[in-house]
């Protein structure tokens, strides 16, 4: 797939091995990580803010249902990014997945083989390896909501190509 050279881009913010194949028609789009806290949350806020096609439709889902509240500072630095992330987390279910054309796994600690059924994917699936390894650090907490902004511009930018 084409990168827009105006956008920067690291090793986390690779799309896929192959350009995306999506069918027309309505779309869904579900963002992964490990407990729903924080990352899948951050992407589903990001790209509820920035697309414009009503076609596509996103929520957010965690491989385990998180627990353990956002802290202040996840929350208040979301806001300044202009999102704010206070949904209850969620976990992954097969009702849930049913309906999903796009899986994009947002985090670095989960295996995108954990969505092989019988040694296929029934989704088309999109990895980002994003860290969760901020420890309370307003800058880190900064830089990981800088990437999953830019993975979440480059994917509908990526996704209006394909159509």
């Amino acid at each position: 797939f084409q990168t827009d050279s105006r956008i920067p881009r690291d090793e986390s913010s690779i799309l896929s091995f192959r350009p995306l194949k999506l069918k027309k028609g309505k779309m869904k789009i579900l963002f992964v990580c490990k407990q729903n806290r924080f990352r899948s949350q951050i992407a589903e806020q990001f790209f509820k803010k920035y697309n414009e096609n009503r076609n596509i439709s996103v929520r957010s889902a965690g491989i385990f249902k998180g627990y353990t509240p956002l802290s202040k500072i996840e929350q208040k630095t979301a806001k300044t990014f202009g999102i704010s992330i206070n949904k209850e987390p969620e976990s992954i279910s097969v009702d849930l997945l049913r309906n999903i054309n796009l899986v994009v796994i947002t985090a670095k600690d989960i295996p995108k083989d954990l969505f092989l059924i019988d040694g296929k994917y029934l989704q088309e699936i999109v990895k980002w390896d994003i860290d969760d390894n901020y420890n309370g650090n307003t800058d880190n907490i900064k830089e990981i909501i800088r990437k999953i902004e830019i993975n979440v511009k480059n994917l509908i930018k990526e996704l209006e190509e394909a159509k």
